[in-house]
């Protein structure tokens, strides 16, 4: 890379002291991220600074290149810390930076409700019904809540760790999963259980609508078939 684009990037980056976050002062995404012209095969200001900083090494998209102070647009090398995305999203959980709980955009309950939610269930499941009614909720739902799969902040349930992790395949595309907990999931991304999850609700929907098919079927075979009029022949 040459010395010019190198001078021009940093011209960009109000640099300050080693402690210091030296913040983008050019355009931000939406993130907060730096917008850089493509350097060095990335367009992300904390992503070509550490690329800078580090000669020689190639990033992958796997590879995070995560920030200890928490400031997107931070240009400081001594703040950025190269990781993964599973490292970058457990850092998260544990500033508390999160979209859990009531946090959520798309959460109706609230921390007190989702407690009394819990000491109404009996752990035989025989009331689970009534409080899936009463509290206008999904079975589903009140299952993963009362094994630990969410809303495990507020309740304290934590999911049943397996003795030995158990090695399975995705259901979908057959790569290795392996499971430490009970109920964790059986699919290999998120991406596989949703179309996996997609191709399920479409053959449930064929099976449902098969046997109306079928009576569409047999009656229009039962109609009488008419014959076509045959043209007459024309004298000549």
């Amino acid at each position: 890379m040459r010395e010019d684009s190198v001078a021009s990037f940093w011209e960009t980056v109000a640099r300050g002291g080693r402690d210091e976050c030296w913040p983008w002062l050019g355009a931000l995404q939406k993130k907060g991220y730096g917008a850089c012209t493509d350097l060095l095969e990335t367009s992300l200001s904390h992503r070509a600074v550490w690329l800078i900083t580090h000669p020689g090494v190639k990033l992958t998209r796997a590879d995070v290149v995560r920030h200890t102070c928490d400031n997107p647009p931070c240009c400081n090398p001594a703040h950025l810390r190269l990781g993964t995305y599973l490292e970058n999203s457990q850092d998260m959980v544990q500033k508390g930076r999160s979209r859990n709980g009531e946090n959520h955009y798309l959460t109706t309950l609230t921390a007190a409700e989702v407690r009394a939610i819990v000491a109404e269930c009996k752990p035989d499941k025989s009331n689970w019904g009534e409080v899936v009614s009463r509290r206008g909720i999904t079975r589903h739902w009140l299952a993963r809540l009362m094994r630990g799969a969410i809303w495990r902040h507020v309740t304290g349930i934590k999911p049943v760790k397996l003795e030995e992790p158990l090695v399975s395949n995705c259901p979908r595309c057959g790569k290795e999963v392996v499971r430490r907990t009970l109920h964790a999931k059986a699919y290999c991304s998120q991406n596989c259980q949703q179309v996996h999850w997609k191709q399920r609700a479409a053959q449930q929907r064929r099976q449902q609508e098969a046997p109306a098919v079928t009576v569409l079927q047999a009656a229009r075979r039962s109609e009488p078939k008419q014959a076509a009029p045959r043209e007459g022949r024309v004298a000549g």
